[in-house]
């Protein structure tokens, strides 16, 4: 105890040396914080709008579907995943999605495309197209009738076609059959990537399910949407149980969705990277400043080891003095990165005009970031903090009982 309140009268003795010590630390430790804060909320965004948009976080489909996706691998009852899911509490929705491969013609030609049959209600709180809509609407489920479908803008434009223009989808069906369907454009996106606006398509489920020649209760895939992103390891085990005696495999989103589960793994490890730089290029200041306090403060040590105090207790005394300040350092850090990263998840961070926005997994990134704060991301950089500190206090720790007392004392 007596050791806490001579470092702590130390510290409070040179306020100009203990405020540019921490001001170092705290400097540091804020924009680590706020580095990840702002990497988890990017990935947490890209995430959010993959799943909602596809099939959800976790997906049920047929075990052969990953290795050859074709419509006669489909799930052959949504009502039983349906009554699966029903029964907890952290899924949101039951999404059931018919998914193929096909050409659209129009009068320009044809082009390759990917088509995604969904039910036109439920998506339009859920889909970033029904967001991203730049001329005419999102599919309604009256469309089923007229057979809407919405298209890229840049496949408007390779197709020459605009609102209210038809188009011909060719396509194999469940038999193996090749069958056509004739449709008409109510709505173009613009997602911002290259891939899903020139080569993807959306239409209603029942018109899908009429050209796969699948009933009303069969979808390619069913997806599970969750309430929590926290709660998708418990559900994926309790679905896989329930689902145990049925002819049917479950996937987490990673599965589904490589590509940007590698990009957020390599996105931590960065962040990771990242903080270690800083705070190694901020523990230059922070030894400097302490290895100076011991040096300006040889004579006080001088005096005390000549008053018979323990080499062990001053060194004690500086160590913990160097503790003090990373504490106090990184607890200020740590307040200040959170201050900053909640105005940026209140507000949103616009990146739109930095050209910083891209596509990862053909999947386009949100310009309106906002940061995410994390409790395990705060405790990592306050830990790394407090490691650098107490490995930086080694070293002026051992200095401060090297002291020649009695030249010392003369000199001075």
């Amino acid at each position: 105890m007596l050791v806490l309140k001579l470092a702590w009268r130390n510290l409070l003795r040179n306020r100009r040396r203990t405020l540019i010590t921490i001001f170092s630390i705290a400097s540091g430790c804020a924009l680590s914080f706020f580095f990840f804060a702002f990497q988890a909320g990017v990935h947490k965004k890209t995430i959010d709008d993959a799943t909602r948009m596809l099939a959800g976080q976790i997906t049920v489909e047929h075990p052969q579907y990953r290795d050859a996706p074709k419509p006669s691998l489909f799930v052959p009852s949504v009502a039983k995943v349906k009554t699966v899911a029903e029964k907890m509490p952290d899924v949101e929705l039951v999404k059931p999605l018919c998914l193929g491969n096909g050409v659209v013609s129009s009068a320009a030609g044809g082009i390759g495309i990917g088509f995604l049959g969904v039910e036109p209600d439920r998506e339009k709180e859920l889909s970033q197209i029904a967001r991203s809509i730049v001329k005419g609407r999102f599919l309604e489920s009256s469309d089923v009738d007229i057979k809407g479908v919405v298209i890229g803008e840049r496949l408007a434009d390779r197709l020459h076609v605009d609102v209210g223009n038809k188009l011909v989808l060719t396509t194999t069906n469940a038999q193996g059959d090749v069958v056509e369907e004739l449709l008409r454009v109510v709505g173009i996106f613009k997602l911002g990537s290259a891939t899903m606006d020139g080569a993807l398509i959306e239409l209603p489920i029942a018109v899908v399910r009429r050209v796969m020649g699948l009933t009303e209760d069969q979808a390619t895939q069913v997806g599970l949407v969750l309430k929590r992103p926290e709660a998708q390891a418990m559900v994926l085990a309790e679905t896989k149980r329930a689902l145990a005696g049925e002819n049917l495999a479950v996937h987490p989103w990673e599965t589904l969705l490589p590509a940007i589960a590698t990009w957020v793994s390599a996105g931590d490890r960065a962040n990771q990277v990242m903080c270690g730089v800083v705070l190694f290029l901020a523990s230059f200041a922070i030894l400097n400043t302490i290895l100076m306090s011991v040096i300006e403060r040889k004579r006080e040590f001088a005096m005390l080891l000549a008053l018979g105090t323990p080499p062990q207790l001053l060194r004690i005394q500086v160590f913990v003095e160097t503790l003090m300040l990373g504490v106090l350092g990184s607890g200020i850090g740590l307040a200040l990165g959170a201050s900053f990263a909640y105005a940026g998840q209140k507000n949103g961070i616009d990146m739109s005009d930095s050209g910083a926005a891209g596509t990862v997994g053909g999947m386009a990134l949100d310009p309106h970031v906002r940061p995410a704060l994390s409790t395990e991301d705060a405790v990592f950089v306050a830990v790394v903090v407090l490691v650098v500190t107490t490995l930086i206090a080694i070293y002026p720790t051992l200095r401060s009982s090297r002291v020649d007392v009695a030249n010392t004392l003369r000199s001075q």
